[in-house]
């Protein structure tokens, strides 16, 4: 039987991640129309030992400090009609295997060259509470198929195009947010590729991008407001689609790091700068909201009344390429609502934002349903919860949650929905950077 997919992994070191994402892979891996690849680039721990327990098919590629050339490497040895890309530090959401194996074997799909799923990236080992998400493209028609850029290497997609959002994989690769050895280990790798790429061009937006979003998970924020003016900058002169939104993020980055040195007026023009890509950046009235919480609570407010409307309203599928953590804090800015307008006497607006809250937090915050049936508790409560500031959705480094955003999609503006997710029909340049 010829194989309808080649699972294809390049992997280093991964003795303690391996196991766990190949186990997830197990429903589909032992198909007859799938086949594993794993391709080695120099582990030193039992990396390779693990891999053949899964698949015969281990093979070694000596690392170049290129992560395209690996990634190329891997796939030349696949003969599948498609090829997924997955890492280490993955796993497949096991609710999810239903549809991806529908998607993957179903004829209503078989003509889709690139089919994106949701990523799902974890920021901290409390798996539930700190987390953000985003769609990548992770499989691909093979004829044809490779990778650019040798760190946070993107992939040549080809049209059509299927959304299929409903295919979940857990990121667990930037649970090094809070490690800072294993966060120097990481940028000690990929800052001199990412700085080499920009000597070599330094008008790229790709590598702007991603030095920007790189200093930004250093805290260096001097560096990612140089990087990020040179991407303003830039910006101005491409010719701009839905399908650019994941650059966004820097703007968000921009925008947290010039409140971080207290200069608004830049915070602010930033914010205006990038209403000109789109007006739908969620997380930078998210910032901005936080910033003003506790000495300016008309201005929170304000900002925080836009990230609701923003998130009322559908909007593009292609938003969701944007790494986003607003689902994680949401519940947090619907309880500053509710404080605000009860502060402000309207009980209606007051309760409805409760009872948002109520709704989406999962038991994090403490409030009840029985506020409001009493209203000397209800008082009682907000006023504790309140005090005389007001509770910050986001506090210390939060504002950093959406630090990875790992993908680059040029070129995108239509939609068409059907099935299982969403056909797309325009031309994408998109990227997968697993760095």
């Amino acid at each position: 039987m010829d194989k309808l997919l080649s699972i294809c992994m390049i992997v280093r070191d991964e003795e303690k991640n391996l196991k766990r994402c190949l186990d997830s892979f197990l429903p589909i891996i032992n198909e007859d129309w799938c086949e594993l690849l794993i391709t080695d680039t120099g582990s030193v721990d039992s990396t390779v030992e693990i891999a053949k327990k899964y698949t015969d098919k281990v093979y070694f590629h000596k690392w170049n400090d290129d992560f395209s050339d690996a990634r190329n490497a891997s796939i030349k040895h696949a003969k599948g009609q498609r090829v997924m890309i997955i890492d280490a530090d993955e796993e497949l959401a096991q609710e999810s295997i239903a549809e991806l194996r529908d998607v993957l074997t179903g004829t209503k799909h078989a003509d889709k060259n690139s089919i994106f799923f949701t990523i799902k990236n974890f920021y901290n080992k409390d798996f539930g509470m700190l987390f953000s998400e985003l769609i990548q493209a992770r499989v691909f028609t093979r004829e044809g198929f490779s990778y650019q850029y040798p760190v946070h290497n993107r992939p040549k997609t080809a049209t059509p195009y299927l959304f299929a959002e409903g295919v979940k994989i857990n990121h667990y690769g930037y649970l090094f947010v809070n490690d800072e050895k294993l966060r120097k280990k990481k940028t000690d790798r990929t800052l001199p590729m990412l700085m080499k790429e920009y000597k070599k061009n330094p008008d790229d937006i790709h590598v702007l991008v991603h030095l920007a979003k790189g200093f930004r998970s250093m805290n260096d924020m001097d560096s990612l407001i140089y990087f990020g003016e040179k991407f303003v900058e830039g910006m101005r002169k491409v010719h701009y689609t839905d399908g650019w939104t994941s650059y966004l993020e820097v703007f968000v980055g921009m925008v947290g790091a010039y409140l971080r040195k207290g200069d608004e007026k830049n915070a602010l023009r930033i914010h205006e700068e990038s209403k000109r890509y789109s007006q739908r950046i969620a997380e930078v009235p998210l910032i901005l909201g936080t910033y003003y919480a506790g000495h300016d609570n008309d201005k929170a407010a304000q900002y925080f009344e836009t990230v609701l409307e923003i998130k009322s309203k559908r909007g593009s599928p292609y938003e969701k390429l944007l790494t986003s953590n607003i689902k994680v804090v949401l519940p947090a800015v619907l309880n500053f609502l509710a404080t605000y307008w009860y502060k402000n006497n309207d009980l209606a607006k007051a309760g409805t934002y409760l009872n948002q809250g109520i709704y989406m937090n999962n038991n994090r915050l403490g409030i009840r349903w029985d506020v409001w049936n009493n209203v000397n508790l209800g008082r009682g409560i907000l006023g504790e919860l309140g005090g005389d500031s007001f509770p910050r959705p986001l506090g210390g480094q939060d504002e950093e949650c959406a630090e990875c955003g790992d993908n680059v999609f040029v070129g995108v503006e239509k939609e068409e929905l059907s099935g299982n997710g969403r056909d797309v029909s325009e031309d994408l340049v998109s990227g997968t950077e697993n760095a």
